[in-house]
């Protein structure tokens, strides 16, 4: 009889290449990191599978270290807030110390006494005071006044911050400190500060550079969205900002009158901007008082209505004016053929990335090739908002005759959407066809103009930032 052969098993295997298992698989999955209490996810789940491999789960850290958290989701309600915070305080505890990358979300519940919610605890608070020392990455949204008034009074400060992504209410202040006061965050490169409450209006604290617990001047990465008043505040803040590579801004009230064309600002650094302000003359303005000689993206877009025509030629006169050195243009508004021929002949030497708002006149003149666009350009991408103008772009074979890397960027409700639509089906068949790229975007289409937030800029480069833009269909 022939001896018997070992089948090796997964139980077979040592607890360190069960570890690097492990640690692999959760870097391969994004949703990792995303604690839900009723279902075993993440390295919760690892632990439910056996004693063994919850040894191994909970002896490494490099599993715990990234944490993501709605502490208010309205299916969560059946589950005590103190029991909610333990479940918090468990996971990063089993970090052992390693820097942390959080993104949590709480407000307190207008009704909260009808829905028997506890808020005697407030879990947000629970969970930055006693990690505060190892976070690296931290993302907090807020929709309650007051709830945050501790993030400036934690004992230890935040020692090792490098990435904070916050969407405070509109009383949060804990940016301004006496000049005593040590920075509460010495080593933080990147900054967005973000309103929750859609209203169109920038109401939070206005921030003075000279009294603030951010040390300006070490920041790279600089994300503001309607967080001050005036342009003119903005205009400031970015003086103190030298070492700035990826800058977003974001500004509804833009009263020009306190903005001086004097004392022009030079940031040298400066590679990818994006920049949503209301109206074109504000934008002259702005650009006449600030310069940026390592300019390689630009993204522009309104912050407010939809009076587009004022953004034609303050777009053509930047892009004359960096025409040397922009290999990225994005333009959130329409163009006419005029305008974007205008552009594309200023830019025509080293262009890589084009991304611009459909318009039918724009492609029948790529169809017609009396539009042309730059031989540098590698990628370009077109904005829609409705399944027709789909058809329109493919139907003219754009692709073919341009011989370039195309995306198209589809603006719908939901993905499911896209997929059960025939027209997006179709002309997907069509763009894998002809060698191809098709995306599609999250966004809704009905959304107010006012919003901002501009569907096509360049990366800004923040860890806690997610992308809405989905590979493939």
């Amino acid at each position: 009889m022939p001896p018997r052969t070992h089948r090796a098993t997964i139980y077979d295997l040592s607890r360190e290449i069960l570890a690097n298992i492990f640690t692999h698989v959760a870097r391969l999955d994004p949703k990792w990191a995303h604690l839900r209490p009723e279902k075993s996810e993440g390295p919760f789940a690892l632990s439910a599978v056996c004693s063994e491999w919850r040894a191994v789960a909970t002896a490494t850290p490099e599993l715990w270290d990234h944490f993501q958290f709605n502490f208010v989701l309205p299916n969560l309600e059946r589950y005590p807030t103190r029991l909610k915070l333990w479940l918090a305080q468990t996971w990063l505890r089993n970090a052992k110390g390693r820097p942390l990358v959080l993104d949590l979300f709480y407000r307190t519940p207008w009704d909260a006494d009808e829905r028997k919610i506890d808020i005697s605890v407030i879990p947000l608070k629970e969970v930055l005071e006693e990690f505060a020392a190892q976070i690296s990455v931290l993302a907090v949204q807020c929709g309650s006044s007051g709830v945050l008034g501790f993030f400036g009074q934690v004992a230890t400060g935040y020692p090792l911050l490098e990435e904070l992504y916050l969407h405070p209410s509109a009383d949060f202040d804990v940016f301004t400190v006496p000049p005593s006061v040590q920075p509460l965050f010495p080593r933080l490169t990147r900054l967005s500060l973000s309103r929750i409450a859609l209203d169109g209006r920038d109401n939070l604290q206005r921030i003075d550079p000279k009294l603030s617990a951010v040390n300006w001047s070490k920041l790279t990465h600089l994300r503001l969205d309607r967080i001050a008043e005036k342009l003119p505040d903005i205009c400031i803040l970015l003086e103190h900002t030298p070492a700035l590579i990826v800058c977003h801004i974001i500004c509804i009230s833009c009263d020009l009158s306190k903005v001086p064309a004097y004392n022009r600002t030079v940031l040298e650094n400066l590679e990818t901007f994006t920049l949503e302000l209301s109206s074109g003359p504000a934008f002259v303005k702005f650009f006449q008082r600030f310069e940026f000689p390592a300019l390689h993206q630009l993204s522009f877009g309104l912050s407010r209505g939809s009076n587009w025509p004022t953004m034609h030629e303050p777009a053509m006169q930047v892009c004359r004016a960096y025409a040397s050195c922009l290999t990225g243009l994005s333009l959130s508004f329409e163009c006419t053929t005029k305008v974007l021929a205008d552009i594309v002949k200023s830019t025509r030497e080293q262009l890589t990335e084009l991304r611009i708002f459909y318009t039918s006149e724009i492609i029948e003149a790529l169809g017609a090739k009396t539009l042309r666009l730059p031989r540098t350009l590698e990628t370009l991408w077109i904005r829609l908002t409705a399944l027709q103008a789909i058809a329109k772009v493919y139907g003219l074979k754009a692709p073919s005759r341009i011989r370039r890397d195309y995306e198209v960027f589809v603006l719908l409700d939901t993905y499911a959407k896209a997929e059960k639509s025939m027209t997006v089906r179709d002309c997907e068949r069509l763009a894998r066809e002809e060698g191809l790229r098709m995306h599609t975007g999250k966004m809704a289409t009905d959304r107010p103009m006012w919003v901002g937030l501009h569907p096509m800029p360049f990366e800004a480069g923040f860890v806690s930032s997610t992308s809405y833009i989905k590979p493939e269909l």
